[in-house]
């Protein structure tokens, strides 16, 4: 008897063969980040992990830049969080969910 573990993975595979990936978005978006990046061999660990720390890199220039460092950058959260995630993510092209992460984890 098949498992309907396997059953899933030959619908998954089926569909994504007919350009549906609806089951595996699905799928993808109920793990957590680490069992994500769990999952990724090695070439893309580190290639996500380099272009982390360049993301962290960029917010922390563009923090700099706009601020002038973090004390300003800091008075201005506490004023106005999405004012300073939109102003970041503008000066630097990213997304600002991603920058509202990177903030926080410069800040605390």
């Amino acid at each position: 008897m098949e498992s309907a573990r396997y059953l899933l993975e030959k619908q998954i595979i089926k569909d994504a063969n007919d350009g549906d990936n609806t089951i595996l978005v699905e799928i993808l978006e109920q793990l957590s980040d680490d069992k994500v990046f769990g999952a990724l061999d090695d070439v893309n660990q580190e290639k996500l992990r380099i272009q982390t720390r360049d993301n962290v890199f960029k917010v922390f220039k563009a923090i700099m830049l706009r601020y002038e460092g973090l004390t300003n950058c800091i008075s201005q959260l506490r004023e106005d969080a999405d004012v300073v995630y939109v102003n970041i993510s503008d000066d630097t092209d990213l997304d600002e969910g991603v920058v509202e992460r990177i903030v926080t984890q410069i800040v605390s």
